[in-house]
């Protein structure tokens, strides 16, 4: 009997160093996307980014698309104060550990209200627009990287 408490504790324990593993690796990635959003260029084209990501969208899309330019044109200094603020604590609170529920509920949150606008990112070149179809942790598809180096 106390060989299977003894394997089971040691099974708990993996698992806890896992989840802490991936919770710090997401933090890492959070951390340097929150690093991103304090640049000034970030302020600077926040509205930029925004109308960039509506161009090419599916119909579907526009409608989302064109309520956020029209409420992020009026007062873009609160949504760029915010996103960075909530990023950074997002990032806090998974390096760590620090009200784990809460920080997975708002990254969950601020991950749904930001991954449209990431998935629009288009290249400056002429023939080759990325599109994201699917998150990866770097916010990259590589399915819409061979698609885009075959268009070229």
């Amino acid at each position: 009997m106390e060989v299977n408490s003894t394997e089971q504790r040691r099974s708990a324990g993996w698992f806890i160093v896992t989840a802490a593993g991936l919770r710090v690796a997401f933090g890492v990635i959070m951390a340097v996307d929150a690093y991103l959003k304090w640049r000034p260029a970030f302020a600077a084209h926040y509205v930029g980014y925004l109308q960039n990501a509506a161009n090419g969208q599916p119909p579907w899309l526009v409608p989302w698309f064109h309520f956020w330019l029209h409420i992020v044109a009026r007062n873009s200094a609160f949504f760029v104060g915010a996103t960075r603020l909530l990023e950074t604590a997002v990032c806090i609170g998974l390096l760590l550990g620090l009200a784990r529920r809460i920080t997975y509920v708002v990254g969950a949150l601020l991950s749904v209200l930001t991954t449209p606008t990431h998935g629009a990112w288009v290249t400056n070149s002429r023939r080759c627009r990325w599109r994201m179809h699917g998150r990866s942790l770097t916010g990259f598809s590589l399915w819409s990287r061979r698609k885009c180096r075959e268009a070229i």
